[in-house]
């Protein structure tokens, strides 16, 4: 069973993320666990290669109007986020800062080069062979 996008997992610092309502751009669908970035002042799903982030959708929308309010979890450097990877192996090594997405939803198996994220740990997921599950923390952040 792979995750549900990005999930908190636990912080370096004892700290819990920062929740707070966030304008998003344009009228699309929104999920939870879906990356951000911030772009001209509002949120947008992070696409498959990523070089910032900003924070974590905590709600989901199938429509909406441009500048909507929704609820994010800030990221900060402390926090370590569990996320599906898109295949049962992957090339990153534990304390990569460069590991990438797939999408807004997957850490991307095979791309350990252009990213802004550190792997902190990497297991298979016990519910579903076909995923490797990472947890990692944010190396480059647009707020937090």
């Amino acid at each position: 069973m792979a995750t549900n996008g990005f999930e908190f997992a636990y912080s370096l610092d004892g700290s819990t993320p920062v929740v707070r309502d966030f304008p998003v751009n344009g009228t699309g669908t929104f999920s939870v666990g879906d990356l951000v970035v911030l772009s001209s002042g509002k949120l947008v799903k992070a696409a498959n290669t990523v070089s910032t982030v900003a924070a974590v959708m905590q709600e989901g929308r199938t429509t909406g109007s441009d500048g909507d309010l929704m609820k994010a979890a800030i990221l900060t450097s402390s926090q370590v986020w569990r996320c599906s990877m898109d295949a049962a192996t992957y090339s990153a090594s534990i304390g990569d800062r460069t590991q990438d997405i797939a999408n807004s939803r997957w850490l991307d198996a095979n791309d350990a080069t252009n990213g802004s994220l550190a792997l902190v740990e990497a297991r298979t997921d016990p519910h579903d062979a076909s995923y490797a599950v990472g947890y990692v923390v944010f190396t480059n952040i647009q707020i937090g």
